[in-house]
């Protein structure tokens, strides 16, 4: 067992897992097996893509939340819900997506178009 110290208290972790014998360090992300793994711009568009999926579940959620007929349909009566702040994020959610929606279209901008002549040349 490893104790790691964090502040006033300390998390005991098991060194390794008992049935694979994978290194469970609590530095296993971040040394040498994953991280140094990817090169920068593998490690850009993995955050990308984890920002669209973000973005793209706050916009959704938030979109749900202000369609008045879901309400409605639902039958919630009495429910007051903070409006001016669910359009916020909405609105700044949905701006973030299509600026995240930009740069991924520009980070895979050579496959896409690749792609694109294959299919339409048929190959």
């Amino acid at each position: 067992m490893i104790t790691v110290p964090f502040d006033s208290w300390s998390v005991k972790l098991m060194s390794s897992d008992p049935i694979t014998g994978r290194d469970l360090s609590p530095g296993f992300l971040l040394e040498g097996r994953v991280w140094n793994r990817m090169n920068s711009r593998t490690l850009a568009k993995y955050c990308i893509d984890l920002g669209l999926f973000i973005t793209a579940i706050v916009c959704i959620g938030t979109g749900l939340v202000k369609f008045p007929e879901l309400i409605r349909y639902v039958a919630i009566s009495g429910l007051i819900l903070p409006y001016n702040e669910i359009s916020f994020a909405h609105d700044w959610s949905g701006v973030v997506l299509l600026v995240l929606v930009l740069i991924h279209l520009a980070f895979n901008g050579k496959w896409l178009s690749e792609m694109t002549r294959r299919i339409v040349r048929g190959s």
